[in-house]
């Protein structure tokens, strides 16, 4: 499974294991940051863009998780060029999963399981493991 923690905290979701640490280094650049064209990739690779969330939405993900984040980053790559950290690419699946639109029966968790399962069932673990 992708994902081996789906850990719930006061209306927050969090998701981390191993394994997506693993995918993201697959994705990232060589200073562990992965830019948006990265990021798209990624949600290509796992059949999350374009079925479970546009062009438009991905950016504004991005975006918001750079511009909160903006002054770590800086100091970190001194550069301009905007870049995203495991947690953020953590928090921006969750993100994925909380803008998806779903019936309004399902709960911010069974949203989270459904792009889990998603992500398992989509090729992007062979085009990992191919990279």
């Amino acid at each position: 499974m992708i994902f081996k923690y789906i850990l719930y905290k006061r209306n927050n979701y969090i998701i981390y294991t191993k394994k997506n640490k693993y995918w993201f280094s697959k994705f990232c650049n060589e200073k562990d940051m992965m830019s948006f064209n990265n990021l798209h990739d990624f949600y290509k690779s796992f059949g999350l863009f374009p079925d479970i969330i546009n062009l438009i939405q991905l950016k504004n993900i991005f975006s918001y998780l750079v511009d909160t984040n903006k002054t770590n980053l800086n100091d970190k790559l001194k550069s301009n060029k905007p870049c995203i950290s495991f947690q953020d690419f953590v928090y921006s699946l969750a993100l994925t999963a909380l803008l998806y639109d779903f019936d309004e029966s399902y709960s911010d968790i069974d949203k989270l399981l459904y792009l889990v399962e998603r992500m398992n069932q989509s090729s992007g673990i062979q085009k990992c493991q191919m990279k």
